[in-house]
């Protein structure tokens, strides 16, 4: 199987694959999806939306060692995001070029979301910390994206509190 079906593979399950690698199992199948990481042009910041529960640091840093999918607009992911009590919103300021996968443009057919893949294991120093705990101080943040979605479909979900983390990648 190729590369790419691999990504498609891990497009289709990506919630199973990463829950996997954070219980320490390591899939030799990933290492396909691993060699399709190049150094591309990526946006100054990219953003990922997940239970804020996945999100342990050790000091200041953060290592998940799942895949991080992001994107380039949180509009993107708003309405994607699963239902959870304690949403954590990322803002990974990046360096550009940087290795990682533009999904729209290696399966334009698979992706809507502005998606990049950035690769598992990735340490990522903390650098700001926002909390929000109620519908109008994260519409602030949002409008400060310039977000035509807001937070009404999140808190709508059962959303009571985000998290904003500011991350920087660590060489």
């Amino acid at each position: 199987m190729s590369a790419i079906e691999k990504l498609k593979g891990y497009k289709s399950n990506s919630y199973d694959i990463n829950m996997k690698l954070r219980e320490g199992h390591n899939d030799p199948n990933l290492h396909a999806i691993d060699e399709l990481f190049s150094e591309i042009k990526v946006p100054s910041t990219l953003y990922r939306l997940l239970d804020n529960k996945y999100v342990i640091l050790d000091g200041d840093i953060f290592c998940d060692p799942a895949y991080l999918s992001c994107t380039d607009h949180i509009d993107n992911f708003i309405s994607k995001t699963d239902p959870t009590n304690h949403l954590a919103c990322m803002a990974i300021k990046m360096k550009s070029p940087y290795p990682s996968i533009n999904v729209t443009e290696v399966l334009p057919e698979y992706d809507g979301e502005g998606e990049f893949l950035l690769r598992r294991e990735l340490r990522l120093k903390l650098v700001g910390l926002d909390d929000f705990n109620d519908i109008s101080e994260f519409d602030i943040f949002l409008e400060s994206l310039n977000s035509y979605t807001g937070s009404a479909e999140l808190w709508g979900n059962g959303i009571r509190a985000i998290s904003l983390y500011s991350f920087e990648i660590v060489d």
